[in-house]
């Protein structure tokens, strides 16, 4: 992993725009003011149907597997530059 890829451990949600079909997935330009990240990625499990679409809706690509969480089955990452 790049220095300047930044992990996104947890996503925040704001469930008022995701029930309107739309949402903020993660912090990726407070992410990049502060620690200078060119990437945000994430992973996921394969049953997480709508946390999935999210992503996708968000920008995030489908990438190779980058770490060993036993329980991540999807990996994604988003350009922040």
């Amino acid at each position: 992993m790049k220095a300047s890829t930044m992990p996104l451990r947890e996503v925040p949600v704001d469930h008022h725009l995701a029930r309107r079909g739309q949402a903020h997935v993660g912090p990726p330009r407070l992410a990049r003011g502060r620690h200078g990240g060119t990437q945000m990625i994430l992973d996921t499990n394969g049953a997480l149907k709508e946390a999935i679409s999210l992503y996708g809706r968000a920008g995030y690509q489908r990438i190779q597997r980058y770490n060993d969480n036993s329980d991540a089955e999807l990996f994604f990452a988003k350009d922040l530059s």
